[in-house]
């Protein structure tokens, strides 16, 4: 009850506006101690937001508008646009694709249960049980872009590439071989796998921050991190086992969610520490004195 108070306070705090936080004076002071600053977890080194544009809650805000716009109003094709085995696919698939359909769903479900126990231990763990609002801040904006633009790009991907999942094919033959045959079905095209990128964005994630940020200090960091990587590499492996997607889909969605959870929070939050401006940033650069 208590953790469920604590995850509760820290969004509503990340909702109210600087402008709510000034007016509430010593009431919020009271607060952040009371709820924030005795919290079980601390990061030692945080990360820090970095100047620009990249670095304000508009950013959130247009990712935010852009997956909206994309998961309403752009379908993935019903009849996908890609079929076709790529490098080693079928091989993969021949290899680790369960004999039985209910082996595929319990493999299926097990990719579920990774995924989600990984989310839990970013945003709950790494996110909503840290001492200190500040630092709670920096990394709720850093979380949250790190899934949004995973969650852009793997919708954009979906729709605009749709490669056909490995168990339509046996559709066509046997209808009943898998719980999704359906061949009108928008389900049918996707690329790349959704789980193995926001499974590796979030395992990037846990990285940078006991990685960079020293949440428990030494080896614990590692071996957190290592534990993060290999639920990510399982949690996209049994999308191959349950054969949701090819081998090539799982190891483009375990790049891009390294590239969104672990290079890009150590470039832009860690190794940069903010203050280096970013690439995006629109102020204009400082003006020098004549000569």
């Amino acid at each position: 009850m208590r953790v469920a108070v604590h995850i509760l306070v820290s969004v509503l705090a990340l909702a109210l506006p600087p402008a709510a936080h000034a007016q509430t004076g010593g009431f919020w002071d009271r607060m952040e101690e009371r709820w924030f600053d005795r919290l079980p977890i601390q990061i030692q080194d945080p990360p820090q937001r970095p100047d620009g544009f990249l670095g304000s809650w508009w950013t959130s805000g247009a990712l935010a508008a852009t997956f909206a716009g994309l998961q309403l109003g752009a379908d993935p094709p019903s009849n996908p646009h890609w079929s076709s085995q790529i490098l080693f696919d079928e091989d993969a698939r021949d290899g680790l694709r369960a004999d039985s359909r209910s082996d595929r769903d319990d493999a299926g479900l097990a990719s579920d249960i990774l995924l989600g126990g990984l989310v839990g231990w970013v945003f709950l763990a790494n996110t909503a049980l840290v001492r200190n609002w500040d630092v709670q801040q920096e990394l709720w904006k850093l979380n949250v872009d790190a899934l949004l633009m995973n969650l852009t790009a793997m919708r954009l991907l979906k729709v605009t590439v749709g490669h056909e999942r490995p168990f339509v094919s046996d559709c066509r033959i046997d209808p009943d071989s898998h719980e999704d045959c359906d061949d009108d079905d928008e389900f049918n095209a996707s690329f790349f796998s959704g789980h193995a990128s926001t499974a590796g964005t979030m395992a990037g994630l846990a990285c940078a921050h006991h990685l960079s940020g020293g949440i428990f200090g030494g080896w614990k960091d590692a071996a957190v991190c290592g534990g993060a990587a290999g639920a990510a590499l399982a949690s996209g492996m049994l999308r191959v086992v349950s054969d949701y997607h090819h081998m090539t889909d799982v190891i483009v969605g375990w790049a891009t969610g390294v590239a969104f959870g672990y290079v890009m929070p150590r470039w832009l939050y860690y190794d940069g520490r903010g203050r280096a401006r970013s690439p995006w940033s629109f102020r204009p650069p400082a003006a020098t004195a004549p000569a």
